[in-house]
């Protein structure tokens, strides 16, 4: 009897602990996340999103704190064996403002949270709500840029992206080698054969010169993390006979006398490049009322090209040797080599006292329209730069400028390549109007010349 009872007690337990419900879980999900879990008012020291486990079938308050937000609180109930979410969208009760800018471009879309705001840099948010904020920038053609800001109450954070374009390489090869590189028309410095790495995407033109060997060009197209290689196979340039005779001109019977610091400049185009300048010239005139001192020193100035006259590239000061006469002076110390990027270049004299020496004018035809004038016209206070075609003088016809008239007769030589030195004139220009308002000169700036011969 004693045993069966023992045995009916057993049964009992085992039944009781077949029937107990197994444990539950809570899940805690916040926007945004980072909040403190509170249950039963007891703190957890979890934070959302994250998931309480192990917990007693039964009725649950869940709260949820975060600073700058308003409390969260909800009621669950647990079952066994189940985990039940609660999801809380938080309120927020304190503000900051976000800067976003952008560089070298804008217009990059700005995204926040993972969401798009619609706004593109720079942008300003003067109400985000305080607390870490991804921020993510996109553009095309450009990398993903993404950061961490941290939003302060009533304060503000900027934040300045530098955006950059994804990078590949360019391998650049020739035969023979040691060609120098140019891309879209810049020098790079280097030589073939040469890899650049960090290359933004995108398209080039790449052009390879070497002394004795024509000029090479090509398209190129670099792609992200990639290496476009040209192997170009350079072709010795032509040894053409260049013809080294000195031009006529067609002198005028008229000069004018320029005052101490102005100048009288002509455009030259090279025929090829790079184009070494070696030589320089000029025909020196004496006046009928002060014939002897056609001698005067000057300086031979040198410019770079623009819509007039530009930046100085060198000067030499030269006194004439010969009047009414080609005087050429050597100018190979001053190292000015023109570049294919540069195009045309201009040449000009530069008086050092007033009146002497004067330059001699072509009046031959065609007219270049090439010739510029630096000084102070009619109404004007200050020197200024003025093409031929835009002067007219004091007692001409109204409808006659300068430039419909005569040039000045300057010449320059340099090396081209394939060792040859050749001698430019002026460049001819279409009689198209130039920009800037039509200038006139003073009578008293045009003198007769004393006498002329012939030039050679």
């Amino acid at each position: 009897m004693k045993k069966l009872w023992l045995l009916l007690g057993a049964v009992v337990i085992l039944g009781l602990v077949v029937c107990a419900k197994p444990n539950g879980a809570i899940e805690v999900k916040s926007t945004p996340e980072g909040a403190a879990v509170y249950l039963d008012g007891d703190d957890t020291d979890e934070k959302t999103n994250t998931i309480l486990a192990d917990l007693e079938p039964g009725d649950y308050t869940v709260k949820l704190v975060l600073e700058g937000h308003d409390d969260y609180s909800e009621d669950v109930t647990v079952e066994g064996g189940d985990t039940v979410t609660v999801e809380a969208v938080l309120v927020a009760n304190a503000f900051g403002a976000l800067q976003v800018n952008s560089t070298p471009v804008q217009g990059a879309e700005i995204w926040l949270d993972g969401d798009s705001t619609g706004e593109t840099t720079n942008a300003f948010f003067d109400s985000l709500p305080i607390g870490s904020h991804t921020l993510k920038l996109t553009l095309d053609l450009y990398e993903d840029w993404d950061t961490t800001v941290t939003i302060v109450k009533d304060e503000i954070d900027t934040v300045n992206a530098e955006l950059s374009k994804p990078t590949g390489s360019l391998e650049v090869k020739s035969t023979p080698t040691s060609a120098a590189i140019w891309i879209d028309d810049e020098n790079t410095g280097e030589l073939t054969d040469y890899t650049f790495t960090d290359v933004e995407v995108g398209d080039y033109v790449v052009k390879l010169t070497l002394d004795g060997y024509a000029d090479w060009d090509t398209t190129v197209t670099v792609n992200e993390d990639e290496t476009a290689t040209i192997d170009a196979v350079l072709e010795e340039a032509p040894q053409e006979e260049v013809e080294l005779k000195e031009d006529e001109a067609t002198p005028a019977g008229f000069g004018f006398k320029m005052q101490a610091g102005h100048r009288l400049a002509v455009m030259f185009t090279p025929p090829s490049y790079p184009f070494e300048l070696t030589q320089a010239c000029y025909v020196p005139m004496g006046w009928a009322d002060d014939p002897d001192n056609w001698d005067e020193d000057c300086y031979l100035v040198f410019m770079g090209p623009g819509e007039e006259p530009g930046t100085e590239l060198g000067r030499k000061e030269a006194a004439g040797y010969e009047a009414m006469n080609f005087n050429w002076f050597d100018v190979s110390d001053l190292d000015i080599t023109i570049e294919s990027g540069t195009g045309s270049f201009y040449f000009g004299v530069e008086n050092e006292v007033n009146d002497n020496p004067g330059m001699a004018l072509d009046v031959g035809k065609p007219s270049h329209h090439v010739s510029w004038m630096y000084t102070v016209f009619v109404g004007e206070i200050d020197p200024k730069w003025a093409p031929f075609d835009n002067i007219s003088i004091t007692g001409w016809p109204e409808e006659i400028h300068l430039g419909d008239s005569c040039d000045l007769i300057l010449r320059v030589k340099g090396m081209i390549p394939g060792g040859k030195e050749v001698t430019l004139t002026p460049t001819v220009r279409q009689s198209t109007p130039y920009s800037g308002s039509r200038v006139t000169l003073p009578a008293d700036r045009k003198y007769e010349v004393l006498d002329w011969r012939e030039l050679r």
